[in-house]
């Protein structure tokens, strides 16, 4: 019963919005791209030094990705709807990241694995 009076008004109306469903996405999908480019902060940080380059490339794509996924989300919520279109680039963008903090995780690791095997 709680529910329903605060549903009821001008507060259900926002709630029931198209605006407020756009903050909302804003919100949890920038929680989890968070997750995903504090994970990849950390393999970047760790194996980043053997291949610079590719370690640049990785943080430049998860940054934008997020910038484009959910920070065009939010805008879509604060009345620039036409943005969330665009919104479609951030995770192509975000996938790529990952993809390439995984190759520069697989080559550090890899030439670790080497080392190794020619000290033993």
């Amino acid at each position: 019963m709680a529910f329903s009076m605060h549903a009821s008004g001008e507060r259900g109306v926002w709630l029931n919005s198209p605006a407020h469903q756009l903050i909302k996405q804003a919100h949890v999908h920038g929680n989890l791209e968070s997750l995903v480019n504090i994970i990849a902060g950390i393999l970047i940080c760790q194996y980043g030094g053997a291949a610079p380059r590719l370690a640049k490339a990785a943080s430049l794509l998860l940054i934008a990705g997020t910038l484009l996924h959910s920070g065009l989300f939010f805008l879509g919520g604060l009345g620039l709807t036409m943005l969330v279109r665009g919104a479609f680039f951030g995770p192509v963008l975000l996938i790529a990241g990952v993809a390439v903090t995984a190759i520069l995780t697989y080559r550090c690791i890899g030439q670790a694995i080497d080392v190794n095997r020619n000290i033993m």
